[in-house]
């Protein structure tokens, strides 16, 4: 449980420090899942020289315990040294991978080491006649993934939004500290119960199936094989089931515990019969194959599922059992056969007492490293190569092919039936689905906007994102980031770039974090300054000639283009702008998104901006995307670091924007008025008239100044009493559990009028 608590929490911090790219994520996970396999390896092969496996398990969680708690002071010291990397050493993109990799390893090496040994460690003690192996290491491996699922629960459900990260991470520390000095405690008496290695193999009943021959290395093989595998299902099924079941953060952890709960459900099961078993590699073999069948069967079981969406008008308990009981039937199965594996190779592999702790070891450390290569091959070459259904028929495939070889091998080692080799006609099931269309994913997000409301005109995918350009039969088109809407050609995206640079003293440069169709990203080049934009997925900056005329823009002189992370971005580069605008991708809730609303981030911001430099943050409030409460408590953030700040509407009151300035904001109502009567302005703001309210159908100077609802002053008083967002508690992310069905949306109406604030001008 503590554990998987860790790897979320830490997971969170590095990605603040190297970004939420795929790319960083993957380097955190490879390096705490590398720590595991190295563990495993290391104390396997020292536990099976000393007596003592319960002591020895309980400084182990001691030292999880207290390296956690250190943890944080060593990833402070993180920033400096990366930001010294980018800026100072001239890296590379691939130096710069090496560099989070070399840094991720040495914050996380320690910790994962100790967590990686502690099932070898243990098995040495569970684990008393070599006939009961599978069950004793099947047993222990079955409740360390049940803790997992709960550590799961608590750390993508609950805890980061009711108690925050740091204290997260204290709770699970504790809950370390407090199992080692227990094990401690029952290591006198339990330790003395253990007899030598030599006395505990003499006293040992024979096995009932002694496997031992050349082949040995080819179920290991084929076992680290099975890890790859797992994990990769694990990232396509993310990639998949994300369209229906929402960008949440609780999508990810929803499909994660059901997946950990199949380890542990498959784990147990298979612990009390795998001893008896007189045909392990068989069964195995059988195993495998039924994987890839249920794995294809989901494929088409999911298509005919109801999901729901997070909103807030959603009740936790509906929106839990409704989309929990969709992943349930397409996830556990194939898990449930997954979890069965574990144990049923241990019988196999770990055939005597005195080398049960190197066994165990090795194969958690094969399966893990199997488990790392699986993720990446999935995210970073499958899917860009072959996309997400022929991905996973690919797989499918190898799982049967696993299973085919290992029956074949059955027959020579156990005397299987022939009858066995008929499985292979099994392998014509993904044979004849590969290679057909790849268009599941297409479909998938055509299914997204069902009824007439588009259709699809350029789709691509890659590790990033699946990314659609769908065009509605009312003529305009829409952006589509893994099913949800990011943006339309509309007044609210141009004035985002036009109603800073009017109150800006004379601007020449602008970042924009977040690309969208480009939009404000054009009205800043017409307005004559200097653009650099970063976004995360290099697609979207792709589908830029979909929405705009002059795709050449992006090649121009003065035009910056930076795919990364946004708030990593203003983190390394020591570059100052007059202009920051910020649009995170909608909704404020999605997994990530929340980074760029923390006080901190807007810290980071404040370092890149010139000293008359004015900051623009867009807000939604449409549909069911934020309540009030929650609305309120991103201005207070915002305000908490840029105390100047006013609060404008937006042409159709889809959001408001707040802008940020040095000093009380005091507008000149001519230069206002003269910015937007250009021939240049005035044209660009014809191109998207707004349609609501009529009035503000031409968007002159004084039809802007109407927007304005708050000054800085009726701003304050408006979010008085509200909490601010950090990193450290994150509840705009988590906040199933703190808005009901009777919260209410919040709407431009909600605030008051303009009236209020005359004394800008």
């Amino acid at each position: 449980m503590a554990a998987l608590i860790y790897e979320i929490t830490w997971t969170r911090r590095l990605t603040l420090v190297f970004g939420n790219t795929v790319y960083s994520v993957s380097t955190v996970l490879v390096s705490f899942m590398g720590g595991l396999a190295f563990g495993s390896i290391l104390f396997g092969r020292f536990v099976d020289k000393h007596r003592k496996p319960v002591r020895i398990y309980g400084l182990l969680e001691i030292g999880i315990g207290v390296f956690a708690l250190l943890l944080p002071f060593a990833l402070a010291a993180l920033n400096p040294a990366y930001r010294f990397l980018y800026n100072s050493a001239g890296f590379s993109g691939a130096g710069m991978v090496v560099a989070r990799f070399v840094l991720s390893v040495s914050v996380l090496i320690i910790p994962t080491t100790f967590m990686g040994a502690t099932l070898p460690v243990l098995s040495k003690f569970a684990v008393r006649r070599a006939d009961h192996t599978g069950m004793g290491i099947g047993t222990l491996y079955a409740l360390n993934t049940l803790g997992a699922v709960a550590g799961c629960f608590l750390g993508g459900f609950v805890l980061p939004g009711w108690i925050g990260i740091n204290h997260s991470e204290h709770l699970a520390a504790a809950v370390n500290i407090i199992i080692g000095f227990t094990a401690l405690g029952l290591s006198r008496r339990l330790d003395s119960q253990y007899s030598a290695p030599d006395e505990m193999q003499e006293n040992a009943e024979p096995p009932i199936a002694q496997i031992a021959g050349p082949n040995d290395r080819l179920i290991l093989l084929l076992f680290g094989v099975s890890g790859l595998l797992a994990l990769a299902y694990e990232v396509l099924w993310t990639r998949i089931l994300i369209l229906l079941l929402g960008s949440s953060i609780y999508s990810f952890s929803m499909i994660l515990t059901v997946y950990l709960l199949g380890l542990t459900a498959g784990s147990l099961l298979m612990a009390r019969y795998v001893d008896r078993l007189k045909k392990p590699v068989q069964v195995f073999g059988w195993i495998e194959i039924l994987i890839g069948l249920s794995v294809f069967a989901g494929m088409f079981i999911f298509r005919r599922l109801v999901f729901e969406q997070y909103a807030l008008q959603v009740e936790p308990l509906s929106y839990l059992t409704s989309n929990f009981s969709a992943v349930l039937s397409v996830v556990l199965p194939p898990t449930i056969l997954m979890g069965a594996a574990f144990p049923l190779v241990v019988k196999i592999w770990a055939t005597e007492i005195r080398t049960i702790g190197r066994k165990t070891g090795t194969l958690y450390a094969v399966n893990t490293v199997g488990a790392i290569l699986g993720s990446f091959a999935a995210g970073f070459i499958l899917i860009p190569a072959l996309g997400s259904k022929n991905s996973m028929f690919l797989l499918i495939f190898i799982s049967i092919l696993i299973g085919v070889i290992l029956l074949v091998s059955a027959r020579s080692r156990e005397g299987a039936s022939s009858l066995n080799y008929a499985t292979a006609v099994l392998l014509i099931f993904p044979i004849l689905n590969l290679g057909s269309n790849n268009n599941f994913m297409r479909e998938m997000t055509d299914e997204m906007f069902e009824s007439g409301s588009g259709k699809i005109v350029d789709f691509k995918e890659d590790a990033t994102a699946a990314v659609a350009v769908i065009a509605s039969p009312l003529g305009f088109k829409v952006l589509s980031v893994n099913g949800v809407v990011m943006t339309i050609l509309c007044a609210e995206t141009q004035l985002m770039a036009h109603l800073p640079i009017t109150l800006a003293p004379a601007p020449d440069n602008m970042l924009m974090i977040c690309f969208g169709m480009g939009t404000t990203f054009v009205s800043a080049r017409k307005a004559g300054l200097e653009v650099d934009f970063v976004e995360l997925c290099p697609y979207v900056v792709d589908t830029f000639h979909h929405f705009q005329k002059h795709a050449s823009m992006l090649d121009q002189p003065g035009v910056g283009k930076i795919i990364a992370d946004g708030r990593n971005y203003v983190l390394l580069s020591d570059k100052t702008y007059d202009i920051i605008n910020i649009d995170p991708p909608p909704p404020p809730w999605s997994a990530g998104a929340v980074n760029l609303y923390t006080k901190e981030f807007y810290e980071l911001c404040k370092q890149r901006l010139t000293p008359d430099g004015i900051i623009c943050q867009w807000l939604p409030t449409f549909t069911s995307v934020l309540s009030e409460s929650q609305y309120k408590m991103l201005v207070k953030t915002f305000m908490d670091v840029f105390p100047h700040t006013t609060i404008w509407n937006s042409p159709n009151q889809m959001g408001t924007y707040l802008i940020g300035t040095p000093e009380r904001l005091v507008i000149d109502k001519n230069a206002f008025d003269e910015y937007f009567s250009r021939p240049e302005i005035r044209y660009d703001l014809s191109l998207y008239s707004a349609v609501h309210p009529p009035a503000l159908r031409v968007l002159n100077g004084p039809a802007v100044l109407s927007l304005l609802l708050l000054d800085e002053d009726g701003a304050r008083e408006y979010v008085s009493g509200a909490p601010v967002l950090t990193d450290d508690l994150p509840v705009i992310e988590f906040p199933l559990f703190k808005n009901g069905s009777s919260t209410k949306i919040m709407h431009p109406s909600l605030i008051p009028t303009s009236d209020s604030a005359p004394s800008v001008f």
